[in-house]
């Protein structure tokens, strides 16, 4: 509160410089909890209308923001380059991003191309209306397939894990959530239960030396060796 306070201050122009305000390490309310599998984003899908499925599809593979999706419009397609360009303005972080449609992305969008109207801009629309507020639908998705108090928000965090288990590096995952920092991104890379089951599964098998080969060097050059 006195952090928010001071923040507000500064933008009322009373003070010039807001002062650095520590926040306690392990604060309950910066921790992220509640994510989806790629197998409940499908299920979750087969209770949503086409257009509000296609939403959550993406949501979960590029790991942004429900405004930012919501914003979409087709000046933000590259076709040539197979590609979405999310425009400053439009970002939380007023820095702008390009996200590669590959895989189920292209497919996402080759499902919105064919459902394109003229009389729209956007991309995800609802019979040429903008996306609004999908809350009641989502809730009625989720109580169906036993995902009952999950958050449309959760998909992002989701996004994110999902991309850190596939091996993508952190730094690239920023660049496809348009995290700032390593330590917001951090947030977002829950802990499940199975991962910590498999940590557990791989300190049980580990016996403590190393499993590398070990290859002796030889002496002399290769005419020496007759090589």
């Amino acid at each position: 509160m006195l952090s928010k306070g001071f923040t507000l201050a500064v933008r009322a122009r009373k003070l010039r410089i807001k002062p650095y305000i520590p926040k306690p390490e392990g604060d309950p309310s910066r921790i992220r909890e509640g994510f989806f599998t790629r197998d409940e984003v499908d299920r979750l899908c087969a209770h949503l209308p086409d257009v509000l499925a296609d939403v959550v599809r993406f949501l979960f593979c590029s790991a942004w923001r429900v405004g930012e999706v919501r914003t979409l419009e087709w000046r933000n397609y590259d076709r040539t380059e197979g590609a979405i360009r999310l425009r400053p303005e439009r970002s939380k972080t007023k820095r702008g991003r390009v996200l590669p449609l590959v895989g189920e992305l292209a497919a996402i969008i080759a499902r919105r191309v064919d459902a394109r109207r003229l009389d729209c801009p956007h991309i995800f629309h609802d019979q040429g209306h903008p996306i609004g507020d999908f809350r009641k639908a989502w809730r009625a998705a989720c109580a169906a397939v036993g995902l009952s108090g999950r958050i449309v928000h959760d998909l992002r965090r989701s996004g994110v894990r999902h991309l850190i288990h596939a091996g993508v590096d952190p730094h690239t995952v920023m660049a496809f959530s348009g995290h700032r920092t390593p330590s917001m991104l951090k947030r977002y890379h829950i802990i499940a239960l199975d991962d910590l089951r498999a940590a557990a599964a791989k300190g049980d098998t580990y016996s403590g030396e190393s499993s590398a080969t070990v290859v002796a060097l030889t002496s002399g050059t290769r005419r020496e060796r007759g090589e």
